[in-house]
């Protein structure tokens, strides 16, 4: 019996140093942990804490911050104020990245979500993408990245309408800057609108995922 209870002694003694020294560990890999996030607080926005009341710093990682919608390994952010299309791309830049950009084939996939998503939240606004051109100069589009639009690519996103604030600038000189608004409709293949450039539209814009979406 003596030695029975010697040996779950002994055994008991090795449990509490085991657990004490996974204690230990656990301790230094969270304050690790927290120094990580301290160090680079970009990763609160993707991995905020789940619960503030308890002890122990849960996060839930996304690929995205909140409020930003995921798509192919792609964050998309659709804006409620209304902006002109530089003070949009500024905003867009301060959030860590720029207006929404449709110009290789595999973003033309996009489209389709992005129509989506804007036309269950637009109620009718328009959003500011990525694309801008003099007025009178039609062959000239530039993304926000300084790529050129294709030509003939990308016709089949251009709506017929001509909006209202062209007409209403009508005067203006050749030089009058030309922006590109998206407008939902009916059809997500005919959103792309010219619109004055100072006018004030909602934005859309874009960053990659910091995680596989």
């Amino acid at each position: 019996v003596l030695q029975v209870t010697n040996r779950f002694q002994t055994q008991n003694l090795s449990l509490k140093k085991n657990c004490s020294q996974m204690s230990k560990k656990y301790k230094k890999l969270n304050n690790t942990y927290n120094e990580m996030f301290q160090k680079y607080p970009v990763l609160m926005k993707y991995c905020p804490v789940r619960d503030m009341t308890s002890n122990v710093a849960e996060r839930d990682c996304q690929p995205c911050p909140e409020r930003w919608v995921s798509f192919k390994e792609k964050c998309y952010f659709y804006s409620s104020d209304r902006l002109d299309w530089t003070a949009s791309e500024h905003q867009c830049m301060a959030q860590g990245g720029h207006l929404v950009i449709v110009e290789t084939e595999e973003e033309q996939a996009s489209q389709a979500f992005l129509w989506e998503k804007a036309n269950r939240r637009s109620q009718g606004d328009s959003y500011w993408i990525g694309l801008t051109g003099l007025k009178g100069n039609d062959g000239d589009w530039l993304w926000v990245d300084n790529t050129p639009l294709k030509k003939g690519q990308f016709c089949k996103y251009w709506g017929q309408r001509v909006s209202n604030s062209w007409n209403e600038n009508n005067k203006e000189t050749s030089s009058t800057e030309l922006c590109v608004r998206m407008t939902p409709s009916l059809k997500y293949r005919t959103l792309w609108y010219k619109s004055v450039c100072k006018n004030l539209f909602k934005r859309i814009c874009e960053k990659p995922a910091a995680i596989g979406s």
